[in-house]
């Protein structure tokens, strides 16, 4: 009892260490070089053959990766003008809408899309993330659920499913998911550090271990990685491991906030004599 007592001690001590399963966001800009010369040459050769509905997508992949959301908005809207049928086009709008703020929209444009290709893993997903959006949860586990269904290997369906389950409180059902995402991509690190969490949150300490240990191998210069570690030495109660985590994750990303937080709540815990 009085170990289960610790362990649950530690991890709401952790509670802004990285406790929550990650929320889906749109991708950070490039830096801005690369990224202006991306679109620059994406819309070079656009100009060469602008009938041309790849290169036309090339190019609004571009801008949304450049951070150039309008933009990449009125370019895919230009091409669901000519080709309403275009699912790919019609989901990337919805996320582009998504996280401007708008799920609302977002939720037109990926009932359209799922309309139009009844069997796409993909729309049902982005349905799910935009009635998510809106606080409907239920309406959005079932469109997870029937995306998974779809295409059992659906990686982003299958994370936004358990991200959701973990969130509504059922860690059985969120491991299920997880681990069963991890068994079929087994190189796939998100899997494993939302397994990792859910499982740190069950207080299956050797369970953690197991996943942190595998997510080390695939991403060790990932800081949310050494957080996680340092989490877990937290929970058996090794003060001194955790340190090393958190500093391991601050010399990664000198600017992380989450392991300067965890560091300073370390400071002044006695350390144990024996460990290492």
């Amino acid at each position: 009892m009085r170990r289960s007592l610790a362990i649950l001690g530690a991890l709401a001590a952790t509670a802004g260490c990285g406790h929550e399963l990650p929320v889906d966001r749109e991708p950070p800009p490039r830096q801005l070089l690369p990224a202006e010369r991306a679109v620059g040459e994406a819309l070079a050769r656009l100009r060469e053959d602008p009938e041309n509905l790849r290169l036309r997508l090339a190019y609004a992949e571009e801008l949304r990766a450049a951070g150039a959301s309008g933009r990449a908005e009125r370019e895919y809207r230009a091409v669901l003008r000519r080709h309403p049928e275009h699912t790919a086009s019609r989901c990337a709008l919805a996320e582009i809408l998504r996280y401007a703020g708008r799920p609302g929209a977002a939720e037109r444009q990926a009932r359209l899309a799922a309309r139009g290709a009844p069997r796409s893993a993909l729309a049902c997903d982005r349905l799910g993330r935009a009635l998510l959006a809106l606080g409907r949860k239920r309406e959005a586990e079932e469109a997870f659920l029937r995306a998974v269904e779809l295409d059992p290997m659906a990686a982003a369906a299958r994370l936004d499913l358990g991200r959701l389950l973990f969130e509504s409180g059922r860690y059985d059902a969120a491991e299920r998911e997880m681990a069963t995402l991890a068994r079929a991509q087994p190189a796939n690190p998100q899997a494993f550090h939302n397994l990792a969490l859910i499982r740190l949150a069950r207080a299956d300490l050797a369970g953690a271990r197991r996943a942190i240990t595998q997510l080390i191998g695939l991403t060790p210069r990932r800081p949310k990685v050494w957080l996680l570690a340092g989490r877990l030495a937290e929970a058996e109660g090794d003060a001194r491991r955790a340190r090393r985590a958190y500093k391991r994750a601050l010399a990664l990303d000198p600017g992380h906030e989450e392991a300067r937080a965890c560091l300073a709540r370390l400071r002044g815990r006695p350390e144990p004599a024996d460990s290492e």
